[in-house]
């Protein structure tokens, strides 16, 4: 399967700017050949990090009964992923492992 043709055809329902936001939900890598594409389009670009957040948080308000703090915990896990090295983003817990 050609995915350029792939992420093309469905950047293509999409429309014209300013009509969609493409949302990728993985976290790693951050900047997955989709969103390069939709963002070459025109189109407004968010990877996962932010369901991460928001998942999060809703756990939270369920398990402790309290407003959770949205923006402390994105903060945490931009700072988290600041600090991971470069060779392990993007790559399965095996990979950095090295048992494959």
């Amino acid at each position: 399967m050609n995915c350029v043709r792939e992420i093309d055809r469905i950047l293509a329902l999409a429309g014209g700017r300013g009509v969609a936001v493409a949302l990728d939900v993985v976290y790693a890598p951050q900047r997955t050949p989709f969103l390069e594409r939709a963002k070459e389009r025109g189109l407004a670009c968010d990877n996962g990090l932010g369901m991460l957040a928001r998942q999060g948080a809703l756990a939270f308000e369920l398990w402790l009964g309290l407003p959770p703090p949205v923006a402390i915990m994105r903060a945490a896990i931009d700072a988290r992923w600041r600090d991971r090295p470069a060779c392990t983003r993007g790559r399965r817990g095996s990979e950095r492992r090295g048992s494959r």
